[in-house]
C-alpha cells in the first residue's frame, strides 16, 4: 500500500447533505460488503435493464481475487430519506504522465472489466445529481484527487446522458469505443439477427464439415453441477492456442488472479443460474467455449476461446451461431451482447452502441497542471502515431479466425 493509499485508508467516510441527497465514501472491500444487501435491492428495482456492472457480486469477485487491488478502491453511495439511491464503485487508477503519477479517481480499470457504469435510481439520476456529485467529490468527500476519469461508459448510461450540461471547464466527453450486440428478436426466413446471408451459408457449411469428421455436440451449462466441469473445459480451450504457448502466458489458467475472478463469478452468479458456459465438443475434446452471464433479457458473453488446431472448422464462429440460433427461440432473451466489439465479430454484422470516456479536472493547482499534462500527452501521442505496418497473410488469417 503506497503512502497516498495509507493516508486515504484512515478516512472513515463522510456524509454530506445536498438537496436531501447524502453522499458517503467508504474505503476498500468493507464498503462493498457493508452495502451489499441494500445494493442488491436497488439493482432488483431495475428489472431487466440491470447489467453485470451494476451488481455487487461483479465487483466483489474482482476484489477478492485481487484482479483489482482492494487498497485502491472506494465505494461512494448516495442516500435519500434514509434509502440507498445510487452506488458508485471508484478506484484510484494506476496512470502515469511521463515519470509523474497523478491522482486519478474513476471507474475500476482492468482488461477483464470490459464495461463500467454506476447504479443510479432514475428519479435522481439527472444532470443536477451529477453536478452535485462532482461538487461533493471536490469539496466534501475527504478524497484527494486531481482528475475524475470514467472509462467504458455505455452511451445510454445516466452518467453519460446527464453529464454534458454539468461538466466544468476543461472536461471532456468522448466516444472512444463500441459495444456489439445481436437483437435476437429479429428473426425471419431471410434474416437471423442481421447476420449476412453469405455468412450464414458459410457457417452451415462449416458445421456440415465438422459433422463429417467428428461426433459434434453442443452443451450449455447453467446449474452449479454443470458449471464446474464446464469451467474446466473452458479453461482448457482458452489456453489451447497461442495465449498459453507464448512467453506472455496470457491465458486465464496462467494468471491466478484472473482465474480466481472468473471462478468467483461462476460461483456467485451460478447459484442463481445466471452464469452460462457454452461449449462445443469434437468427439471427447472441447474445441470452443464461451463464459457468459445472463441478466434480465440479455446474455452477456464475457470471454471466448477456441482450439487453434481445429481452426479450419471455425468452432468459435459456429458456437456463436449456435448460441444465436438458440437465443432466437428463447422467449426469455431479447439480446446477446459481446460486451466489447472484437474484430472477429465484424463478419456477423452486429449492432453497436458507443462506449464513452469522461474526464473532469479538479479545480486545484495540481488538477489544472494534470489537465495540462494530459492535453500535452494526447497531442504528442497523436503526433507520434504512425500507420500500422501491413500484416503478413498469416497474421491476417489469425485476426480473422481469432474466435474460430
Amino acid at each position: 500500500m503506497d503512502e497516498r493509499t495509507r493516508r486515504l485508508s484512515s478516512y472513515k467516510g463522510k456524509a454530506k447533505k445536498l438537496d436531501q441527497v447524502y453522499f458517503q465514501a467508504t474505503p476498500g472491500i468493507q464498503g462493498f460488503e457493508k452495502f451489499k444487501d441494500e445494493w442488491e435491492v436497488l439493482a432488483s428495482s431495475f428489472g431487466d435493464s440491470c447489467v453485470f456492472h451494476h451488481l455487487p457480486d461483479w465487483y466483489l469477485a474482482a476484489l477478492y481475487s485481487r484482479t483489482i487491488d482492494p487498497d485502491t478502491v472506494w465505494l461512494v453511495t448516495a442516500h435519500l430519506d434514509g434509502k440507498l439511491v445510487a452506488v458508485l464503485p471508484l478506484q484510484f487508477q494506476d496512470y502515469k504522465i511521463g515519470g509523474f503519477r497523478p491522482r486519478l479517481l474513476g471507474t475500476m480499470e482492468h482488461d477483464q472489466l470490459q464495461s463500467a457504469d454506476f447504479l443510479i435510481e432514475p428519479r435522481i439520476g439527472t444532470s443536477k445529481f451529477i453536478g452535485q456529485l462532482i461538487a461533493w467529490l471536490a469539496s466534501d468527500s475527504g478524497l484527494s484527487w486531481d482528475g475524475f476519469r470514467l472509462r467504458k461508459i455505455p452511451e445510454h448510461s445516466l452518467v453519460r446522458l446527464n453529464s454534458v450540461d454539468q461538466l466544468p471547464a476543461g472536461s471532456t466527453a468522448l466516444r472512444h469505443d463500441e459495444s456489439a450486440y445481436f437483437d435476437v428478436t429479429v428473426v425471419s426466413e431471410k434474416s437471423l439477427c442481421d447476420i449476412p446471408k453469405e455468412m450464414r451459408r458459410n457457417l452451415v457449411r462449416q458445421i456440415r464439415r465438422a459433422d463429417e469428421c467428428f461426433t459434434v455436440r453442443y452443451e450449455s451449462a447453467h446449474s452449479m453441477e454443470e458449471l464446474v466441469p464446464a469451467f474446466e473445459a473452458f479453461l482448457k480451450v482458452e489456453a489451447s492456442g497461442w495465449k498459453g504457448q507464448t512467453g506472455l502466458n496470457t491465458a486465464i489458467v496462467c494468471q491466478p488472479s484472473i482465474k480466481g475472478f472468473f471462478q468467483d463469478l461462476m460461483t456467485r452468479f451460478g447459484k442463481t443460474e445466471r452464469c452460462v458456459i457454452n461449449t462445443v465438443w469434437f468427439n471427447d475434446e472441447p474445441v470452443a467455449a464461451q463464459f457468459a452471464l445472463k441478466l434480465g433479457r440479455t446474455l452477456h458473453i464475457l470471454k471466448v476461446g477456441y482450439d487453434e488446431s481445429k481452426a479450419k472448422f471455425a468452432p468459435g464462429n459456429t458456437l456463436l451461431f449456435r448460441v444465436l440460433e438458440e437465443a432466437c427461440t428463447d422467449a426469455s432473451l431479447d439480446r446477446v451482447s459481446l460486451v466489447n466489439n472484437p474484430p472477429w465479430a465484424q463478419r456477423f454484422h452486429p449492432r453497436t452502441f458507443g462506449a464513452w470516456s469522461i474526464y473532469v479536472p479538479n479545480n486545484t493547482l495540481r488538477g489544472r497542471l494534470v489537465l495540462g499534462g494530459l492535453t500535452l500527452k494526447r497531442a504528442l501521442d497523436r503526433r507520434k502515431a504512425k500507420p500500422e505496418a501491413p500484416c503478413s497473410s498469416a497474421e491476417v488469417k489469425r485476426e480473422a479466425q481469432v474466435a474460430g
